[in-house]
């Protein structure tokens, strides 16, 4: 129980954290461009910045390369060779009829 309301209180606290920064963003927008509503740029702010935080958090987690693994060679060769398997299997056409 106490894992799953940590998760949610997390949760909140980035959920209101990008709605805060987004309607900053909105604020700003209407500011600079009046023909802009405050709603619009509220949504276009928190639309950016979910997009950045997602692109952020990818490019930051995909750059594990196998020295920076904990894993002994024979278990690598063996995980190389499994994907091998998986390129190596040919595929199958559809045929439409």
């Amino acid at each position: 129980m106490g894992r799953i309301l940590n998760a949610l209180i997390m949760l909140l606290v980035i959920n209101v954290f990008i709605l805060s920064i987004g309607t900053g963003i909105g604020f700003l927008l209407r500011w600079i461009l009046p023909g802009v509503d405050l709603g619009t740029g509220t949504l276009i702010g928190v639309v950016s910045l979910s997009i950045s935080i997602y692109f952020f958090v990818r490019v930051t987690t995909t750059n594990i390369g196998p020295e920076e693994v904990d894993m002994d060679e024979e278990d690598y060769s063996q995980v190389k060779h499994a994907l091998e398997q998986m390129r190596k299997k040919p595929r199958r056409r559809r045929t439409y009829r």
